[in-house]
C-alpha cells in the first residue's frame, strides 16, 4: 500500500512541491490502487526496491538525504493509498525548494522505479545508451499492482520532464502582461529614471502582430467580458442562417440589437457577420439560384451598414466538387458588390481542415477574398485524439493542413488558423478497450470539473490530455484539449510560418479563466514606443541643495505635470512651493488693496500712484487666479482636474489660451457692440 505514497513523495521531491502546485491542473491528488489480491512478499520486495531507488548518489548532501528519508518514513507510515490535498500541502511545507542540480538525477531515479515487464533480472538489461530508452521485455502478465505503478510512472515522466519552465521567463512574461494591462487602462506614458539627473519619458501603444479573431456563437449564451476585446482585432458574429431557396436569413440571431457588437467596436475590434448553411441540398439550391444570391448580397450589405460592421465570413457546409465553380461565381458576385461600396467591406471564407471533396478552388478565390480561415473547431470522430494536433501522421494536423493550402501558391498571411476552446471527450469500453467519441467539452468545464486531474502534455503533437475516472478510480476515458501551453506552441507556429493570425471557437468557452487570454496577449500583442524624450532634472554637477535648486527642480516638475494633466505616470509633484507662492500672492493682493483704499480716502481720487498701484494689483490678482488653477490642475484628488476619471487631457497652457481668448473676445464685444447700443438707447 505505501508504494503509491512513496512515488508521490519522489515526484514532490523532484519538483520541490513547486512545479505541480504552480499548475493546478497538474496537481496529483487522487489515485486509488485497483483492487487486487494481497501479495505480502511482492509488496515487501517492491518497498525494498523503492527504498534502494530513493537513495541519493555520492555527491548528494548527507543532511538533505537524511531529512528527506525521515519525511518519507513519516508519510508512508499511514495506512492509506490515497494522497489527499492536505497530505500534499503538508509535504510541500516540509520539503525545501528543489535543488536544481539534483533534477536530472532524481528524474532518472523515478524511471528506475518502473518495474521490468519480463522475468529477466535488472542486471541483464542492456547497459549502453540512455537508461530512459532501454526496452522492457514482456514475458508474462504483470501483477495489477505492478501495472498500475508502471502506468503511473509512464504518465509522470513526461510531466516532470516537460514542466521545467525557467523562472526568469515566467517573471518576464508576467511583467510584460502587467505592462499591457496598464496600457489597456490608458496609462500610456511611463518614466524610467536613468540617474539622479536624467529621466526618460516615453509613450507606448499596443498593436497586433497578426489578426486575432473571436468567434461568437449567439446560441451558446456565454457571457463575454468586454474588457477582453482589447486583445482582439475582429469579432465573427454567428450567424446569418442562410435560406437556400430565398437568400434571406432563417434567423438573424439578434444581429440588429446584440450589445456584444457595440462592445467589440468600442474595444477597437472589427465586426464580421458569419453566413452559414446546414446541408448540401440547401447549398446547391442557393448556388444555382441567381435571385437568391442577389437577395443574400443586398441583405447582408444592409445588415452591415445598419451596425457599422466591416465584412462577412462565409462558413458554409455541403460544398462538393460539383458545386466548386458555382461557389467561385457566387463569391465573385459578392466581392464585386461589396467593393463597389465606399466602405471597403472585407470577405473571409472558412475552409475545412482537409478538403477531401475538392470543393474549394482557393487559387480562383484568392483574388476575391481577403482571408481564409482554416477551421479546426471540429475533428473526425472515428478515432480518438486531439481536435487540432500540431503534428501527427494524419491528414488532419495543423502542419499537414497548412502545408496543403500553402502549396496552392497563396501567400501565408492570407490564412487564419482557427483553433478551438473545446476538448474532445472519448469514453473507453472496459471490455474491449476501444475509445468512442462522447462529445465536445468547453474549456471552462474541463477546468472546473477536472482541476485536480493530472494533465499530460504532448509536446510533439501540441496538445494536452487528462484521464476521466469513476468513483472507484477506474479509467473511463480521455479528454483531449488545448491549454495555454499547447496553444502558445501553435501560436509560435503561426508566427514562425508567417500566417495571418488566429481565430478561436469560441468567445466565452473559457469561462473567465484568464490564462487563455494571457497566452493570446503574450504571443500576439506587441508593445510599440510612440515617442521618447530625455528630461534633465538636475545639472550634471550633482544635486543642487540651494533654494534656487529647489525652485528650479519644482518648476520643471510643475511644467510637465501641467502639460500632461491626465498622465498618471507623472507622480503628483510636491505642492509646497506652489502653495507658498499662492499665499505670497494672496497676501500681496490683500496688502495692495488695503493700501489703495486707505490712500484714496486720504488723498482723494487725484493720488498720483493710484493708477500704478491699481495696475500692479490687477497683475497680482491675475497671477493669484492662475496659480490657484495650477494648484488645482496638478492635484489628482480634486474632481475634474488632474488624472481623475473625468480628466480631459488638455495642457494647462491651452486652457489659459482658451480662457484669455474668451476674455478678449468678450471685451471686444462689450466695447464695440454692447456699449454703443446702450449709449444709443440713452440718447434723447
Amino acid at each position: 500500500m505505501p508504494k503509491i505514497i512513496t512515488l508521490f513523495l519522489l515526484v514532490f521531491l523532484l519538483l520541490g512541491g513547486k512545479t505541480l502546485l504552480a499548475y493546478p491542473e497538474r496537481t496529483l491528488i487522487v489515485y486509488q490502487q485497483p483492487k487486487a489480491k494481497k501479495d505480502t512478499t511482492k509488496k515487501a520486495n517492491l518497498l525494498k526496491k523503492l527504498s534502494e531507488a530513493i537513495k541519493f548518489r555520492k555527491n548528494t548532501i548527507t543532511k538533505e538525504q537524511k531529512r528527506v528519508q525521515a519525511i518519507i518514513e513519516k508519510m508512508i507510515s499511514k495506512d492509506s493509498t490515497v494522497a489527499t490535498v492536505q497530505d500534499l500541502e503538508k509535504l510541500k511545507s516540509e520539503l525545501s525548494e528543489a535543488n536544481k542540480q539534483q533534477f536530472d538525477m532524481l528524474l532518472e531515479l523515478i524511471k528506475e522505479i518502473k518495474i521490468p515487464e519480463g522475468a529477466a533480472p535488472a542486471e541483464e538489461q542492456p547497459s549502453g545508451g540512455d537508461p530512459s530508452k532501454r526496452p522492457f521485455k514482456v514475458t508474462k502478465e504483470l501483477d495489477p499492482n505492478d501495472k498500475y505503478i508502471n502506468d503511473l510512472v509512464d504518465r509522470l515522466i513526461p510531466i516532470l520532464t516537460d514542466t521545467k519552465e525557467d523562472d526568469e521567463q515566467v517573471k518576464t512574461r508576467q511583467e510584460r502582461l502587467k505592462l499591457m494591462r496598464d496600457i489597456y487602462a490608458r496609462k500610456e506614458a511611463f518614466i524610467d529614471t536613468l540617474n539622479d539627473s536624467v529621466v526618460v519619458r516615453y509613450r507606448l501603444k499596443l498593436s497586433r502582430r497578426v489578426e486575432v479573431l473571436g468567434n461568437y456563437m449567439y446560441e451558446s449564451g456565454y457571457r463575454v467580458n468586454p474588457y477582453n476585446f482589447t486583445t482582439l482585432t475582429g469579432l465573427l458574429y454567428n450567424s446569418y442562417d442562410l435560406d437556400g431557396n430565398t437568400g434571406f436569413a432563417k434567423n438573424f440571431n439578434s444581429w440588429n440589437d446584440a450589445p456584444i457588437i457595440e462592445s467589440a467596436k468600442e474595444g477597437g475590434s472589427k465586426v464580421y457577420l458569419t453566413v452559414t448553411t446546414k446541408s448540401s441540398v440547401e447549398m446547391a439550391r442557393f448556388l444555382t439560384n441567381q435571385t437568391a444570391m442577389k437577395t443574400m448580397i443586398s441583405k447582408t450589405l444592409e445588415l452591415l451598414e445598419h451596425r457599422g460592421a466591416d465584412g462577412v465570413n462565409i462558413q458554409v457546409t455541403g460544398l462538393n466538387q460539383r458545386l466548386r465553380s458555382y461557389f467561385v461565381d457566387f463569391v465573385g458576385s459578392l466581392s464585386k458588390a461589396y467593393r463597389a461600396k465606399q466602405k471597403q467591406y472585407q470577405i473571409a471564407v472558412t475552409l475545412p481542415v482537409y478538403d477531401d471533396l475538392k470543393a474549394y478552388d482557393i487559387a480562383s478565390l484568392d483574388t476575391l477574398v481577403d482571408k481564409f480561415i482554416i477551421n479546426f473547431s471540429k475533428k473526425p470522430t472515428n478515432f480518438p485524439g486531439p481536435v487540432a494536433p500540431l503534428n501527427d501522421d494524419s491528414d488532419y494536423s495543423v502542419q499537414s493542413s497548412v502545408s496543403r493550402y500553402l502549396n496552392a501558391g497563396i501567400p501565408p498571411y492570407k490564412f487564419i488558423l482557427g483553433l478551438s476552446y473545446y476538448g474532445a471527450e472519448f469514453s473507453i469500453n472496459p471490455d474491449t478497450g476501444t475509445e468512442t467519441f462522447k462529445g465536445y467539452v468547453p474549456y471552462q468545464t474541463i477546468r472546473l470539473n477536472y482541476q485536480y486531474a493530472p494533465v499530460t502534455y504532448h509536446e510533439e503533437q501540441g496538445f494536452v490530455s487528462i484521464e476521466t475516472r469513476d468513483d472507484e478510480g477506474n479509467l473511463t476515458g480521455h479528454i483531449y484539449y488545448d491549454n495555454e501551453r499547447s496553444l502558445e506552441q501553435k501560436y509560435d507556429f503561426i508566427l514562425q510560418n508567417g500566417l495571418g493570425g488566429v481565430a478561436f471557437w469560441e468567445l466565452g468557452a473559457d469561462g473567465g479563466y484568464g490564462e487563455l487570454w494571457d497566452a493570446l496577449a503574450n504571443k500576439f500583442v506587441k508593445i510599440d514606443t510612440v515617442s521618447k524624450e530625455t528630461i534633465l532634472l538636475k545639472g550634471a554637477g550633482g544635486i543642487d541643495g540651494s533654494v534656487w535648486g529647489y525652485i528650479k527642480k519644482n518648476t520643471v516638475a510643475y511644467y510637465y505635470a501641467l502639460q500632461h494633466p491626465c498622465d498618471p505616470s507623472y507622480d503628483q509633484p510636491e505642492t509646497l512651493l506652489l502653495t507658498i507662492f499662492n499665499i505670497f500672492l494672496a497676501l500681496v493682493s490683500i496688502a495692495l488693496t488695503v493700501i489703495l483704499i486707505l490712500k484714496i480716502k486720504e488723498n482723494g481720487e487725484r493720488w498720483k500712484w493710484k493708477k500704478t498701484l491699481f495696475r500692479v494689483l490687477i497683475v497680482c490678482f491675475n497671477l493669484f487666479i492662475i496659480t490657484i488653477f495650477m494648484w488645482l490642475y496638478i492635484d489628482n484628488n480634486i474632481p475634474w482636474f488632474g488624472a481623475g476619471q473625468d480628466c480631459v487631457d488638455m495642457p494647462f497652457t491651452a486652457l489659459l489660451l482658451i480662457i484669455f481668448t474668451g476674455i478678449v473676445l468678450g471685451s471686444l464685444i462689450m466695447r464695440f457692440l454692447i456699449f454703443p447700443a446702450i449709449q444709443h438707447d440713452e440718447k434723447p
